[in-house]
């Protein structure tokens, strides 16, 4: 079979179109015509060829004639070919003619497209402003870096413009798309920094615009923040993480601005204090914060913060050449500086058996709230803290962290002994470290009071007794009147109290009293012949005891009670026991609620005895028969408080 020689197949298309690119490109051939076609292609600048009988390679350029399988017609679903990567190489000559299997129709014109392969024009960031030492800034193209075909960047810092492969500042591309670089400003860029991208096989890329920079040196960066703390603390300060060799540090605490010299190591006059190349390290970094972060790189570490309310600034200096350069701004942080809080042991509230010991101590923190962050160390205490305790009516005057009249200071946890006095007692605490700020005075409220009474009973030998010298009614008279929850005691030495006579002693004892007594129940009203001369009392109790030589005569004792108007015998109450040892009597008589009740005790009391064979009655004071064989005495005592009439204490 022949091919018409006057037909032709339509001439393939070949895309991309032909121009410049910045990365390498897949060549897609596609079959025009409505029959389907074998596509052959060249790319050394010479038509391709193909056999005269079929549709593979031949002919005049055979040798570098290469033909797809058979495409198909027009709008088929296979009407062209990609061939992967074919675009690689900039001046790139693309030759291509289509083909007819049947050889029905003659081979089709040669389509031909030119493409060049050159890197993108790389940018630079930031393009202007200012840049620290030590900074990084990024150059970046469009073209792909590849391990087979890597992109370098060439660059020059004196504003001349870089070629590839020329110079020794050149950096090479990441793999990626876009292809960066990292660069660390030196100083050295005084001229702008301009750079150009590089990469085999292609055109070398336009040179980038020339930067615009103010060369300054790295901020510096503080360990810690503005916040109070609970110890005295020493921030470090981070110069930079890289290029450290040209840097060092001035920093003030006296509220003036730092300032660096001009020259290495040094600060202007009254401008700061140096932190010299050689005091920065890495280890002064080590664990220490820098928001979410840590501080990296080397660091510096100024004097110790120890007075509240200091602020620290700091600018960072660096020398890498003629000029010295300062970081733009300074960096500064204020800290207020509190001693950790105090807290009571044991906690306030009613004491009832013992008076304790109150102590202060510090209390840890064991978590840094927000925006207050914890002091250095572990513990969670101010270290090295005065604690300060008081107590009393009102707050002392808060001194200076001294022992003085008004507060016991000192190291560590501090004790003060509680009151011995059945009130309400305040406490105070609170802790002081020089040149920190004292706690909040803290107050916890104390009740003290005493052990209930118990009265052990009948501990006699001849005259002595267990009755608390308290309990005596008048001083060396040997009467006693005290109780506790469940009897009333009373102690008598008749020997002691009465001269003479025979018969009975009788003791009357008027208790549960009130001062001041009314116009119809008082002292008058209530003493069979009372002494006018005795202040009025109104008295809700009156217990009289008949004593002989052999005890106590049961049926001519009792307790009376007052109705208003007259003594009313209680027939409840009943005396328990008597105890007698030589001429000392001891009674219990028992409390019985409503008959004879201490609940309700009042503030005075009286007490009488006599000596009398017939009668329980008195006459004037002093008294005496024409025998001269009776005395009276009358024994008056205050023993009670209205604001606490249930003590025993008395």
């Amino acid at each position: 079979m022949q091919f018409n020689s006057t037909a032709q197949l339509q001439s393939p298309d070949i895309a991309p179109v032909q121009g410049t690119y910045n990365n390498d490109q897949d060549i897609v051939l596609s079959n025009p015509s409505a029959v389907g076609a074998v596509l052959c292609y060249s790319t050394n600048g010479i038509d391709p060829s193909t056999a005269t009988t079929s549709c593979a390679a031949g002919g005049a350029n055979g040798g570098a004639t290469t033909c797809l399988p058979a495409v198909s017609a027009a709008g088929g679903g296979s009407a062209s070919a990609t061939i992967n990567g074919l675009l690689n190489t900039t001046g790139l000559d693309v030759r291509a003619l289509a083909c007819d299997p049947t050889r029905v129709l003659a081979n089709s014109p040669v389509a031909a497209d030119t493409y060049t392969l050159q890197v993108a024009k790389p940018t630079i960031s930031p393009t202007n402003g200012t840049v620290s030492v030590g900074q990084t800034v990024v150059f970046t193209t469009a073209t792909t870096s590849t391990s087979v075909s890597p992109v370098t960047f060439y660059y020059t810092i004196d504003g001349t413009a870089p070629a590839c492969g020329t110079g020794p500042l050149h950096i090479p591309g990441n793999t990626a798309t876009p292809s960066t670089a990292s660069y660390t400003i030196t100083g050295l860029e005084v001229g702008g920094i301009r750079v150009v991208g590089c990469r085999a096989n292609y055109t070398q890329s336009n040179v980038s615009n020339t930067t615009a920079y103010t060369i300054a040196a790295e901020r510096p960066v503080l360990s810690y923040a503005s916040g109070t703390y609970d110890d005295y603390l020493s921030p470090a300060i981070q110069a930079t993480s890289t290029n450290n060799g040209t840097y060092w540090i001035c920093f003030t605490t006296d509220s003036s601005s730092p300032a660096c010299g001009t020259t290495n190591d040094h600060c202007t006059a009254a401008g700061g204090t140096a932190i010299a190349r050689a005091q920065l390290s890495a280890a002064n970094c080590t664990g220490l914060p820098n928001g979410s972060s840590a501080l990296s790189g080397r660091c510096g570490v100024p004097p110790i913060i120890n007075v509240s309310d200091t602020t620290l600034q700091a600018v960072s200096c660096s020398k890498p050449g003629a000029t010295v350069f300062e970081s733009p701004a300074v960096t500064a942080a204020t800290y207020m500086l509190n001693v950790s809080d105090v807290s009571f042991s044991p906690v306030g509230g009613m004491e009832t058996a013992t008076i304790p010991t109150v102590a202060a101590a510090l209390v840890p923190t064991t978590t840094a709230p927000a925006g207050n962050p914890m002091a250095p160390g572990t513990d969670g205490v101010t270290g090295g803290a005065t604690i300060c305790v008081a107590h009393g009516a009102s707050q002392p005057t808060m001194s200076a962290c001294v022992s003085d009249l008004n507060w016991k200071c000192g190291a560590g946890p501090q004790q003060t002994a509680g009151s011995n006095v059945a009130t309400t007692t305040t406490f105070y605490a609170f802790a002081c470290k020089t040149g920190m700020g004292t706690t909040t005075v803290r107050t916890v409220d104390y009740t003290f009071s005493a052990a209930p009474y118990v009265h052990t009973g009948f501990a006699m030998t001849g005259h002595a007794t267990d009755f608390a010298a308290s309990a005596e009614l008048i001083n060396n008279t040997m009467a006693y009147v005290t109780w506790d929850d469940t009897f009333l005691y009373v102690g008598f030495d008749v020997q002691a109290n009465l001269t003479g006579g025979s018969g009975l002693a009788w003791i009357h004892y008027y208790i549960a009293g009130v001062s001041g007594g009314t116009a119809t129940a008082d002292s008058t009203t209530q003493m069979p012949t009372p002494d006018t001369a005795l202040p009025p009392a109104h008295s809700q109790f009156h217990v009289f005891l008949a004593l002989s030589g052999t005890g106590i005569a049961q049926a001519q004792s009792g307790v009376n009670s007052w109705n208003g108007s007259a003594w009313v015998a209680e027939a409840a109450v009943t005396l328990t026991a008597a105890h007698t040892v030589g001429t000392f009597y001891e009674i219990k008589i028992p409390l019985v609620a409503g008959h004879l009740d201490l609940s309700t005790m009042g503030e005075f009391h009286l007490a009488g005895e006599g000596y009398d064979a017939t009668k329980k009655a008195f006459g004037p004071w002093p008294m005496s028969n024409a025998a001269g064989n009776l005395s009276i005495q009358w024994l008056i005592e205050s023993l009670m408080s209205s604001s606490n009439p249930n003590a025993k204490t008395n």
